[in-house]
């Protein structure tokens, strides 16, 4: 370490592994995470100082024995404040009943791609968002973190998709249409409505409160492989974003 001297916004940690095998995920490439540490050096515009006992992202900083360089906007948490937009939230694992009553878990976070999690903490700057509320983000948003050897998501307020029911930001929820025509015999035949060449159309269910240029039942056409579908109370829905939005029909 005797070399090595962070600039700029930089701050070099000095790792604590932590035994947390009860929590360990198997994806990981070795049991523990390297998630918490104490600051040893730090860079002229850091507004962190030796000492510090901060926790970051799994997968962040650049490596160096037993220290970790990265800047600032890589800590999540530093002692008992969370740190900038930063979202910490617990998710909540789905369940279902069957005929039964047997209570299994749903395979459809990664079909609905819209897990629902309980927000536990935020940094100042996060708006609209308070501890305790139940949202959902798109699936792959956010960065595993471990704060007190318990396992979270860190988020941003990008990545929030539903603030206890209400659609957030430019988002917009649409159900697709399906076009058919029929065969001179009166037979039914879809007719490939999303297949290369066509462009995709849906009904605007709602929006959030950013959107301005469709409404609640318009018909929407947008890019083929935009948006994220979701199933929501067994229904299924895809989420877009306005500027995925080629045109409408009234």
């Amino acid at each position: 370490m005797e070399d090595i001297y962070p600039t700029a916004d930089r701050i070099l940690i000095k790792v604590e592994r932590k035994n947390v095998s009860k929590i360990w995920l198997p994806d990981l490439k070795k049991p523990g995470f390297k998630c918490h540490g104490i600051v040893e050096r730090v860079g002229c515009l850091s507004e962190f100082k030796k000492g510090d006992e901060v926790y970051f992202a799994e997968k962040v900083g650049k490596e160096t024995g037993e220290y970790l360089m990265m800047r600032d906007v890589d800590i999540v948490k530093m002692d008992k404040e969370v740190k900038g937009d930063n979202i910490i939230v617990d998710i909540i694992e789905s369940k279902e009943k069957t005929k039964g009553g047997l209570i299994i878990p749903i395979a459809s976070q990664e079909e609905s791609q819209i897990p629902t999690a309980k927000v536990v903490d935020i940094g100042k700057l996060v708006k609209g968002v308070e501890k305790n509320d139940i949202i959902h983000f798109l699936n792959h948003a956010g960065t595993d973190v471990v704060l007190d050897d318990v396992k979270y998501k860190k988020l941003k307020p990008d990545d929030v998709v539903f603030i206890n029911g209400e659609i957030q930001g430019d988002r917009v929820l649409v159900q697709m249409i399906e076009n058919k025509e029929k065969t001179i015999g009166s037979i039914i035949i879809p007719d490939s409505a999303q297949a290369k060449n066509q462009t995709p159309k849906a009904k605007v269910i709602t929006i959030g409160e950013d959107v301005t240029e469709v409404k609640p039942d318009d018909i929407a056409y947008f890019l083929t492989h935009s948006g994220a579908n979701v199933t929501l109370k067994e229904t299924k829905y895809k989420v877009l974003r306005q500027d995925d939005i080629l045109f409408k029909d009234k």
